[in-house]
């Protein structure tokens, strides 16, 4: 069955084309928070689509797991919204394991799991 467009027009041959596949994961550049966000920042779009749930994710304030409320996918960013308020002095991680419905680029290509990553605090240190 031939290639066709919207209107069921058969699209032209393709032989002697080459095709580039997307086989490669995306990758974090980030993890930032701000107050009850958390936003992970990946090299590549991903697919709003493919929306783990909350427990894929551990959050950790100063070593104590908090709760993640929810989730959004927003281009190139995961942005996990906070049970708790978090201050200018606290230390925070993240990690995630690819639960039956991953984080995925718009290829396809499922995110690999994260391992403690240290989010910069973007909170203004109070004096």
């Amino acid at each position: 069955m031939p290639i066709q467009d919207v209107a069921w027009n058969d699209a032209i041959g393709l032989s002697g084309q080459s095709v580039t596949t997307d086989t490669t994961p995306p990758a974090i550049i980030s993890a930032t928070v701000d107050r009850t966000s958390l936003t992970i920042n990946y090299d590549e779009s991903l697919d709003a689509g493919s929306v783990p749930i909350t427990d894929d994710f551990i959050v950790q304030v100063d070593s104590t797991p908090i709760t993640v409320n929810s989730l959004n996918i927003s281009s190139s960013n995961v942005i996990l919204t906070l049970w708790t308020s978090i201050d200018s002095h606290n230390t925070v991680s993240v990690s995630y394991n690819r639960g039956s419905t991953p984080l995925q680029d718009i290829s396809g290509n499922d995110v690999m799991n994260l391992s403690d990553i240290n989010a910069t605090n973007n909170i203004p240190l109070q004096l």
